[in-house]
């Protein structure tokens, strides 16, 4: 029904995967406030606080100290990773989503960590 209806629509959901499939903006709301509005691919890919990015379900959370514009260390994983897009100066946390871990062979590689 949505999918043909042109007019605006709130609608109001716990369940992410339906939120991610019927959207194209997400709102994300803590205590009373809203603490995030962007398109669905920025909430999950960029979650701007640690609130949004639990709440969007990634499970791998570290501490994080900027090394240079790049480059971020990864505090409780004690490794330092390589970024494609300029560091925001307020960061104090990072993520990676499951399904972007690879397992390699060569640790020699770039953002490769033991774990």
């Amino acid at each position: 029904m949505l999918s043909s209806y042109e007019g605006a629509t709130l609608f109001i959901t716990h369940k992410l995967e339906e939120a991610y499939r019927v959207s194209s903006n997400i709102m994300v709301m803590s205590e009373g406030k809203v603490i995030a509005n962007d398109t669905k691919e920025n909430i999950f890919e960029k979650s701007p606080n640690l609130v949004v990015a639990k709440v969007t379900e990634c499970k791998n959370i570290s501490r994080a100290e900027i090394v240079d514009n790049y480059t971020v260390k990864a505090l409780d994983w004690d490794c330092n990773l390589t970024v494609v897009e300029p560091i925001p100066s307020n960061l104090q946390y990072l993520g990676i989503r499951a399904h972007h871990l690879r397992f390699s062979t060569d640790s020699n590689q770039e953002n490769t960590f033991p774990c």
